[in-house]
């Protein structure tokens, strides 16, 4: 039996080891006896961990890549958590953003999205998905949460768009597309697809708002 955990070390620093343990049956007694070997492993798990991080996130804003997005929503459309309660999958894009490139440069457009990308993270759970797909567009799936829940959470995107600081008064605000799950809701691509027409639709209608597909 191989086992790796982490455990606090004679420094009290908590380190990763494997525990290699073979079990040994006695002949007489017929009772079960354990011989265990634990080693030190933290130096390799945490290149390996830092490796993992660095494949499935987005080098810019910390958030999940496309791939590992992808991947995430897949999965968890594919458990049995999927058929409880309601989930909903958001498309959050930035208004204008290839005027900001244009007119202030890539280097500035890289902090609005890191800035933008720094507001999504504490609005949301651990076990939510939040990535960033490719240029000024992130997606976001919500598990388990009601429509009125989902759209207060919305309006907060929106409003902390509004409260960015960015240069010569420059106004950062966000277009959002909402797709919710139903019963024959079972890929990323097809909630995509909803969530698209509905962020198309907030564009329509003026931007810096939300809708929602029905």
């Amino acid at each position: 039996i191989k086992l790796e955990y982490r455990r606090m070390n004679q420094e009290n620093k908590m380190i990763w080891v494997i525990c290699t343990m073979h079990l040994i049956k006695d002949s007489i007694t017929n009772d079960i006896k354990a011989l265990a070997y634990v080693k030190d492993i933290d130096k390799q798990k945490n290149e390996e961990i830092r490796l993992k991080l660095k494949a499935e996130r987005d080098t810019l804003t910390g958030l999940y890549n496309k791939g590992t997005t992808e991947k995430l929503i897949n999965d968890f459309l594919n458990s049995e958590e999927a058929s409880l309660g309601m989930h909903a999958f958001l498309i959050v894009d930035i208004d204008n953003f290839k005027s900001v490139n244009d007119n202030l440069g890539h280097v500035f457009g890289d902090k609005v999205l890191f800035e933008v990308s720094k507001n999504l993270k504490p609005i949301f759970r651990k076990d939510d998905i939040v990535g960033r797909i490719g240029g000024d567009e992130f997606t976001i799936f919500i598990k388990s949460l009601t429509k009125d829940l989902i759209i207060k959470i919305t309006n907060d995107i929106l409003n902390d768009a509004s409260k960015i600081k960015v240069k010569d008064n420059h106004k950062i605000t966000l277009s959002i597309g909402i797709a919710f799950t139903d019963d024959s809701t079972k890929l990323y691509k097809d909630l995509f697809s909803k969530a698209d027409k509905a962020l198309y639709l907030s564009k329509a209608d003026g931007k810096n708002c939300y809708s929602t597909y029905e």
